[in-house]
């Protein structure tokens, strides 16, 4: 999956849509379709048929935009060519990646390839399979990986999304980690947990390598909902400010909150040369229960925006462990 395509598609109409390798079951080392949303349908079917744990590549040789019914949360009764979805592919495929480039380079440059494709994803993205982009301009808003995990690796170049590794509303299982290596324009979230309540049953993670675009908020658990197992975060490297670090989750109000059943841990460790500036950090969350522990670590390089930046190692508002007589849920270095 870390491969270039480049030379498996040498020979293909690279204006289609080419998924590597064939998906329909022709035992091809790929299969080419209209790079339109009925082509992606199409593609999504046989995947869905005949994709048997497999490892997939979707080339976008053309622009155009999925419709939302293909984004869709939704998993057919019947799964055909005129229905199908990425959510349906739970099960079905192990991991998919995304691509826009012919030469397809593989590294975590954050820029564009001149002449990549642009892929335009209506309503919200759903996922039901693990997820790489590379090499492609994607516009959209929110992305629900519902517990599987997504790379934003080189070359991927979004509009300014919302990303969750949990869900929009409702209950899941999976241990889902985020890898950020380019992120695009705009301004970005990303959660490993879920955005409107529901409980991630697992462990969830969020690794930021580099950014380009502006990061209003980065969390290891959810925005609202619950994390049933631990939180973990990882700041190496971003380009500009991380406007709030909420480390656990979010939460919005005493009866919306944040909640993460295990620990939670955090590291900002950036290198010299770093564009790193920090605003607001939280260890814990703005509102919500822990029961675990929480250990911050701050390390390297970087800087706050300015006077007015803070630091929290614990939450907001809430209630951090389940012994009352242990003090020693809350652990902060800084180096």
């Amino acid at each position: 999956m870390n491969t270039s395509i480049q030379p498996i598609i040498a020979g293909a109409d690279q204006s289609k849509l080419i998924v590597i390798p064939d998906p329909s079951g022709g035992g091809a080392n790929y299969k080419e379709y209209a790079s339109t949303d009925a082509g992606m349908k199409t593609a999504l079917a046989d995947l869905y048929a005949n994709g048997n744990g497999g490892e997939f590549v979707m080339y976008i040789g053309t622009n155009f935009t999925a419709a939302t019914a293909t984004t869709a949360k939704v998993i057919p009764a019947s799964v055909t060519a005129a229905n199908a979805t990425f959510y349906a592919l739970q099960g079905k495929v192990s991991s998919l990646v995304l691509t826009g480039h012919a030469t397809d380079p593989i590294n975590n440059n954050t820029t564009a390839v001149s002449g990549q494709k642009t892929l335009t994803l209506q309503g919200a993205f759903h996922l039901g399979t693990n997820l790489a982009i590379r090499n492609l301009n994607y516009n959209g808003s929110n992305l629900f990986m519902n517990g599987n995990s997504l790379d934003l690796n080189g070359g991927s170049y979004g509009n300014g999304w919302n990303v969750y590794g949990g869900s929009d509303t409702t209950d899941v299982t999976g241990s889902p980690t985020i890898t950020i290596n380019s992120t695009g324009s705009g301004t970005w979230t990303f959660y490993g947990g879920s955005s409107n309540g529901g409980t991630l049953t697992g462990n969830a993670s969020v690794i930021m390598n580099n950014t380009s675009g502006n990061i209003n908020t980065v969390s290891g658990g959810a925005y609202l909902g619950t994390i049933n197992g631990n939180a973990s975060l990882t700041i190496n490297n971003t380009s500009g400010t991380v406007s709030n670090i909420y480390a656990a989750g979010q939460g919005t109000g005493t009866s919306a909150t944040a909640n993460v059943t295990g620990n939670v841990n955090t590291v900002v460790n950036a290198p010299s040369g770093t564009g790193l500036q920090l605003d607001t950090v939280r260890g814990g969350v703005r509102y919500g229960k822990i029961s675990g522990t929480i250990t911050t670590t701050l390390s390297g390089y970087g800087r706050w925006t300015g006077l007015s930046g803070q630091f929290t190692g614990g939450s907001e508002y809430g209630d951090i462990g389940s012994d009352k007589s242990n003090s020693n849920h809350n652990k902060f270095r800084y180096k």
